[in-house]
């Protein structure tokens, strides 16, 4: 049976095609080859650097239900003389954060307000990394004596205030119209700078976020005409407070609140304007002053109060 003329005959015409063949394809298979070799370990990080971020945003949105849960369960109070009038807490969010400088931590912040003005904030977060627990963080904005429970039990009673109010120097009129006054806050809240020192020692610079995370509702409030909190953050994270008031034929004030333990210092035109000092673990912890950290397994303080 005839079986065709073999491959390896070099028949008239065909050698040729053959070889040309082969010459076309081996480079093309050799550059192929170079760039697949080159681009399968990126593509190997980009689906894992994919997963990790699919990880991270699951492990992000587990750690708001659980800290929205956490903020669901106080109760603040205004303590005055001859009775406790309940605040009002936002009802989302005012700003949900996290801060890979430090690690991994999700957090999430609630004002709790009287007729619209800010008496109270407080930043829940959750440690996935270096640590792993979660912590409630507070501070007093109020001039009167508040009052803190969980579930029913007392874990916060601060007696004094803990923000300074200082006049705007060299600030203009309070303008006419809210879009006028926003922009005059935002403008001073720019001109800020602080920095934070941790306890190593180690300096940076926060980040004013441009919008503030809450604005006193417009008619609201008879004490003040305007006003808002600003946050400085390192990453999202708030790390310090700006408020900013507008008082009727009064002018423009501000105030600061720390949002962490470590030294914090703020200068405007090159000048301070307020410090807060580190402070010791133990005080950080009490329960009867205006910035507080509070565990989340604390019961109740009414003995350490007494």
């Amino acid at each position: 049976m005839f079986m065709g003329p073999s491959r390896n005959v070099a028949l008239p015409g065909r050698s040729l095609s053959m070889t040309g063949r082969s010459l076309v394809w081996f480079p093309l298979r050799l550059t192929l080859g170079i760039v697949a070799m080159l681009f399968a370990p990126q593509l190997v990080r980009a689906q894992s650097n994919d997963a990790l971020d699919a990880s991270a945003a699951k492990r992000a949105a587990e750690a708001s239900r659980e800290l929205i849960a956490q903020a669901d369960a106080y109760q603040l109070q205004l303590d005055g003389p001859d009775q406790r009038i309940s605040l009002t807490r936002t009802a989302e969010s005012v700003l949900r954060w996290s801060n890979t400088a430090s690690g991994e931590i999700y957090g999430e912040v609630f004002l709790w307000t009287r007729d619209g003005i800010p008496q109270a904030l407080g930043s829940f977060h959750q440690w996935y990394s270096p640590h792993q627990h979660s912590s409630n963080e507070f501070h007093s904005f109020s001039k009167h004596p508040l009052r803190a429970l969980r579930d029913g039990n007392l874990v916060w009673a601060p007696t004094v205030s803990g923000v300074r109010w200082q006049s705007i120097g060299g600030a203009a009129g309070v303008g006419s119209t809210a879009t006028q006054r926003l922009v005059q806050m935002r403008a001073f809240a720019r001109s800020i700078q602080i920095k934070k020192t941790d306890r190593e020692g180690r300096s940076s610079m926060l980040r004013a976020l441009s919008q503030p995370i809450y604005r006193v509702p417009v008619g609201e409030s008879s004490d003040w005409a305007d006003g808002a909190v600003f946050a400085f953050v390192q990453g999202t994270d708030p790390e310090a407070m700006l408020l900013i008031r507008a008082l009727p034929n009064a002018g423009w004030q501000f105030a600061f609140a720390r949002l962490n333990s470590v030294q914090l210092q703020a200068t405007r035109d090159n000048h301070s304007i307020w410090t807060a000092e580190q402070l010791q673990w133990s005080l950080a912890k009490d329960p009867s002053q205006p910035y507080v950290l509070v565990p989340v397994d604390r019961v109740t303080v009414d003995k350490e109060l007494k």
